[in-house]
């Protein structure tokens, strides 16, 4: 980030004070729009700061992010809407909307996160290492005598298989043996 970046940018939050305490309300106007164009040219900036090979956005759409989307969404339009109004009651109003979404966006994206952390991993996200992978880690876990990374390349394999499976019994017996080998 380049420096004229990092001078639009502070101009933006001190253009944004400007405008939500309503300093200097005989130019509210000339202001405004002030305001708006240092927030493009810090975007803009700040766009053009990234090269373009540089980024690699992993967003995969769900519900939980359309949410959160949304809630950003509202809560941006709340608060401009009291950075431009010059009643100062619709002003607090805006406000404290504003400040009561960002406290439910808030209690909406740890539930989601708790929700996120303790269920199931989708099938892409188990298949990126294969089970044979899984398997050549844990040998060569083994050989460096790293009992415990052993297992846990083992467990997850346990995991991957069906239970009733030949698979499943040879890799029990498996983690058997290292679990014993590990306490001797």
């Amino acid at each position: 980030m380049d420096a004229f970046t990092l001078l639009t940018g502070l101009l933006c939050l001190l253009a944004f004070a400007l405008q939500a305490l309503d300093l200097l309300p005989k130019y509210r106007q000339p202001r405004q729009a002030i305001s708006l164009l240092l927030l493009g040219v810090f975007i803009g900036g700040l766009l053009r700061s990234f090269e373009p090979g540089e980024i690699r956005l992993n967003l995969q759409i769900t519900g939980f992010a359309v949410v959160l989307g949304l809630f950003a969404t509202v809560i941006s339009v709340f608060l401009l809407a009291a950075t431009f109004t010059a009643d100062a009651g619709k002003r607090a109003e805006f406000y404290g909307i504003a400040g009561i979404g960002f406290f439910v966006a808030l209690f909406v994206l740890a539930a989601g996160g708790i929700a996120w952390t303790t269920g199931e991993t989708s099938v892409a996200d188990s298949q990126k290492v294969t089970t044979a992978e899984l398997s050549a880690l844990a040998e060569r876990a083994m050989q460096n005598r790293d009992f415990d990374r052993a297992l846990i390349h083992l467990r997850t394999m346990e995991a991957r298989v069906q239970r009733d499976s030949e698979q499943a019994k040879l890799l029990n017996e498996r983690i058997r043996q290292l679990e014993l080998h590990q306490v001797k």
